[in-house]
This record gives C-alpha cells, structure tokens and sequence, in this order.
C-alpha cells in the first residue's frame, strides 16, 4: 500500500505491479522485462532525487508535458519550478505522474489558464515567462558563467521611476516589452548603462526631464539637458523610446530594407550573434570608431566593440533576473 506521500514513480511501479497481479502466465514475462526497466528508471530518477537545476537554467528547455508513465529529465525541471513557485512539495523524480498532474492543473487554475495538465507554451510562459521575438540568442551569454544582477541593482528596479505614474523600472521593462516584443533584459541593460537605472540621472534635477535610457537624445542637445520631446518627459517615455528602437533596430538588420542606420547590420545575417553586437555598436555609435594606438576600425575589424561586449555581460545578467521575475 502507498502512503499519502507517494511519489509519482512509485505509483508508477505499484499500478505496474497491480497489472502484473492480474496478468497471466502468457505474460510473465513481458512483465518481467517491465518490471526491469521501470526499476531501472527509478533507479535513474533517484539519482536525481532534490537535484534542482536554477530557474532559469530549468526554463531554457521547453517541451510539450503530459501525464506519462516513462522518465523524463524535462520534468525534472518542471517539478522544480512547480516546487518553487507553487510550493507545489512535489517529490522530483522526473516522473510525469498523477501528483505531477494535480500539481500543474493547480497551476494552470491559479493562472487562469486551460486546466487540461498539459504542459505547453502558454504554461511554460506562466513558469518562465515569455519567449521575445526581439533578443539576443542564448548563445550570447556564456553557460559556464553564472550571471545575476548585483544587489544594488535588483533593489533599484523596484523602485519608482521618474514621471511615469508611480510605476517602477521592472514595471516599465516589462510592460515595454510585452507591448514591442522586446526582451525585458535588454531594456534594464540599456537602463543601467546609460544612467545606472536613474540612479544618475542627471536631467532629472536640473531640467525635470529623464536621460534614463539615453534615447531621443542626441549629442546636440543632451550637453545642457536641453532635448524635448515626449521621450525624455519621464522614465516610462524612455523605456517605450529604448523598446520601439531596438525592435525596429533589429528588423532592420533582419531585412536589410530602407535606409536605416542599421541597416548595415544585415551584413551580419548569417549570425544572431554577429547581428546583436553590430546593432550594439550602431547603437551606441562606435561601428566606426577607432581603436586607440590601431587604426582600425571596432566592428570591422573585430566584429565587436567595447559597448556591445560591455552590454552583453548586462543583458545577460538580466536575461536571468526576469527567468525568475
């Protein structure tokens, strides 16, 4: 008999057992080989036993779930993300069993979602968050480097943000970039390389305007503060700005149509690496600059200059931050 605390995989076994009972002599064999083969998966999935990748690690592999008898190293992750947010106290074994299911039906309820305990993309949105159109590849941040914002700056996103009807930064990232399809991580990036996230936001006090993300300011008029424009009226004006840029940026460099400044970009096509850093470089207008003691020139030489490499790092840090937030 099964305690109350069965794990799915050993409800698995007992319900294989019970068949087993029933079966005939005819079968015995068959059950046999079964019976060895689940024992061996249990074996596999106890060796996993409370080894939880991170969220955001768990959150990179998506695949369509259901209720199923054989072992599964993606539900590994979703009972870890179900167990940390859901407090879901799921056993995890990697098994696809009946707790499982009550557990991502419970989830889908909470979400509002289609309660069926299929585990699908709008399911896995609910985990993870959304997939952007509009972002860097997941080869742009390194696996074997741990990324995470640092502590000043996961308490700064939380704050309220200049002129923007008291929402905070992490409220315009992500309400920007659900609107342009924009990864949210690359909006705090930007955010935190042009003002530290309005921590030095300079305009603020002496012009009642926001050179958060530095978009809308070009260098004839940012010297003094002295930009108009609905985009330097407030942080969640910069935000909205920094988004419509990057995605129109990026479909530039996609397409390689009209006159754009990144246009250029669609030289890069072949890689969404190469693509991401020529747009950086563009963006923060070094694609030609010089390198100090060569003269070279950052992207054509290189393929990169400091700002994109710089930015990478950020966006990568923040790229974890919203797996989880």
């Amino acid at each position: 008999m099964l305690s109350i605390e069965a794990t799915d995989s050993e409800i698995n076994i007992s319900n294989h057992h019970t068949l087993r009972r029933n079966g005939n002599n005819e079968n015995k064999a068959l059950f046999d080989r079964d019976s060895k083969l689940m024992l061996d998966n249990v074996d596999h999935a106890e060796r996993h036993l409370a080894t939880c990748p991170s969220t955001y690690a768990a959150c990179q592999n998506r695949p369509l779930l259901s209720q199923s008898s054989s072992y599964n190293a993606a539900v590994v992750d979703l009972q870890c993300i179900l167990n940390s947010k859901n407090s879901a106290g799921l056993t995890v074994d990697g098994y696809f069993g009946p707790l499982t299911n009550a557990a991502v039906k419970a989830w889908q309820s909470k979400m509002a979602l289609v309660v069926d305990g299929i585990v699908g993309t709008q399911t896995w949105n609910t985990l993870c968050g959304a997939i952007y159109e509009i972002s860097p590849p997941a080869s742009f941040c390194s696996s074997s480097v741990s990324y995470w914002p640092s502590s000043t700056y996961t308490d700064q996103i939380k704050k309220t943000a200049f002129n923007s009807d008291g929402a905070t930064y992490q409220d315009l990232a992500k309400t920007n970039a659900a609107t342009y399809s924009v990864h949210p991580g690359l909006l705090t990036a930007h955010m935190v390389r042009e003002s530290s996230m309005g921590r030095n936001n300079r305009c603020v006090a002496s012009s009642n305007k926001s050179i958060l993300t530095g978009c809308g300011w070009p260098p004839s008029c940012a010297t003094n503060c002295g930009c108009t424009g609905s985009a330097v009226m407030s942080d969640k004006g910069q935000v909205s700005c920094t988004a419509n840029t990057d995605k129109n940026a990026y479909n530039q460099a996609k397409t390689g149509a009209g006159s754009g400044a990144y246009v250029k970009c669609s030289n890069y096509n072949y890689s969404e690496d190469l693509i991401w850093k020529c747009i950086l470089c563009v963006y923060q207008g070094n694609y030609y600059s010089d390198i100090t003691g060569n003269k070279g020139k950052y992207f054509v030489r290189d393929k990169t200059c400091a700002y994109a490499e710089e930015f990478k790092t950020e966006f990568c840090r923040w790229k974890a931050y919203f797996a989880v937030n």
